[in-house]
């Protein structure tokens, strides 16, 4: 199990962290998610049997905690689960301060195949002198996918342990998801977990949110203005009866020439050319000589709400 699989046979996804439990232990949750389609790919029988097996290696290559689980799944009842999401298989390491690499197996025994999914984790001290953010945890949400969840039971050779779900704010509990997925214009809640801040300067954490593209840069968010504004755009474009009936005057330069046009209440745009510069001047409203005639000024009119 070291070694594992040169390929992934279907998707995996690992989530783990730690939460302080007392004794020098930190209560560590691995959440494992296997996304059902490819899962079910070539699997027209009626059952099918998985095999996971977890654990974590500290730095000296030690064996700290593991977990396995055999799950047998009745595809006629959970067919429709696996295609609309996928299995969640939930585990629990109590590991000390350290670091850890956490590597978990699943193998498909009707065919043999193998996934393996890994991941880094350092065991803070808590209580401690360094301060200790936990990454975000994304909740899931019940409108995007369905999960088949499974809880690994205690091993039968491991220590008796009365510890509290650590997934909870103010006495409600969630799962968090190794997959996040948001469908466009939707919410979700996400969750961060401090310690070692202590009690004397609250306000020591602050959260500051962003989001990220695939390639690390930020996303910009356009404000309600520039959404409505980039839509009438694309309308104006597509509609073939204004394309057809609105008046319109065509203006041509010579090459080489410069031009400017003030464009804040007349629809415009390029026919045909080979190059242009256009540049834009974005301009605070309070310096403007009538702000109210501004086009985001008359739009909050109509809309009743700022749009900026």
């Amino acid at each position: 199990m070291t070694g594992g699989p040169k390929e992934n046979a279907f998707p995996v996804a690992l989530l783990t962290a730690s939460f302080p439990v007392g004794g020098g232990l930190a209560q560590v949750p691995l959440v494992l998610e296997i996304p059902g389609r490819p899962l079910l790919a070539g699997e027209s029988g009626t059952k099918t049997s998985l095999d996971i097996f977890s654990y974590a290696m500290d730095a000296s290559g030690t064996l700290a905690d593991y977990t396995n689980q055999q799950i047998t799944l009745d595809l006629d009842r959970a067919r429709p689960d696996l295609e609309a999401g996928g299995l969640k298989f939930v585990g629990t390491f109590f590991l000390r301060p350290g670091d850890y690499t956490v590597r978990t197996l699943v193998r498909r025994t009707s065919t043999g195949q193998q996934s393996v999914a890994t991941s880094r984790l350092r065991v803070a001290a808590v209580p401690g002198d360094a301060a200790v953010v936990l990454p975000p945890f994304f909740e899931e949400s019940d409108s995007t996918r369905r999960w088949i969840r499974i809880q690994a039971p205690p091993r039968k050779d491991a220590s008796a342990r009365n510890v509290t779900y650590p997934f909870s704010i103010e006495g409600r509990t969630f799962v968090p998801t190794a997959l996040p997925a948001m469908p466009a214009n939707s919410t979700t809640s996400v969750t961060v977990f401090a310690f070692n801040f202590g009690e004397s300067n609250p306000d020591a954490l602050q959260v500051l949110p962003q989001v990220l593209g695939p390639a690390g840069l930020p996303v910009r968010v356009r404000p309600p203005y520039d959404e409505f504004m980039l839509a009438f755009h694309h309308f104006l474009k597509e509609n073939a009866e204004y394309q057809e009936s609105a008046r319109s005057e065509r203006l041509e330069f010579a090459p080489n020439a410069t031009w400017m046009v003030f464009t804040d209440m007349v629809t415009h745009s390029v026919l045909q050319g080979q190059f242009a510069l256009e540049q834009t001047f974005l301009i605070g409203r309070e310096t403007l000589t009538v702000p109210e005639k501004a086009p985001i000024a008359v739009l909050e009119r109509i809309a009743g709400r700022p749009m900026a």
